[in-house]
């Protein structure tokens, strides 16, 4: 089981050692997500996590699957675990995501930093062919960014990421 943790400084951020140890007494993993108001990056999302992990030993970097988005850490010695998604401030973050959403009310999404969706239940109750949804499916993959040019619509708030 997994906790998602969004660091709101001068609210949360003094409690990133009591998350941890939290996490691994209860066999939860608690991941820390940088926080994303109006497309600013925290740049200190990775000290504000890392750095005070560090009075439970060193934390160690452990090594992901290709195409993963977390960065996982282990403290030495221990069973202290966490992980750390920075979506603004890591500038390989566009370039790993390989995740694609699809909306409740049927739009495919590329980006959860863009506006850009694809409207798939229009097609299907369109009568659009295989090859047209195929087609449109297509270009919504290669259209995922390699970088961040910047949030231009936050459609996180929209589609829950």
């Amino acid at each position: 089981m997994r906790i998602n943790v969004v660091l709101i400084p001068g609210v949360n951020d003094c409690e990133v050692v009591d998350f941890i140890i939290w996490g691994a007494d209860s066999g939860v993993e608690v991941r820390f997500i940088e926080m994303m108001p109006g497309g600013a990056a925290d740049i200190d999302a990775f000290e504000r996590v890392v750095r005070p992990a560090s009075v439970l030993g060193p934390p160690l970097e452990e090594r992901g699957m290709p195409g993963d988005l977390q960065r996982s850490f282990r403290i030495e010695g221990t069973e202290y675990r966490f992980g750390l998604i920075t979506p603004l401030s890591d500038p390989g973050f566009c370039s790993r995501c390989r995740r694609i959403r699809l909306t409740s009310t049927g739009d495919m999404v590329p980006c959860l930093g863009s506006q850009a969706s694809v409207p798939l239940r229009a097609l299907l109750r369109g009568g659009a062919s295989d090859m047209e949804i195929e087609d449109a499916i297509r270009n919504a993959v290669l259209s995922k960014p390699a970088r961040h040019s910047g949030c231009d619509g936050l459609r996180m708030w929209r589609t829950g990421g």
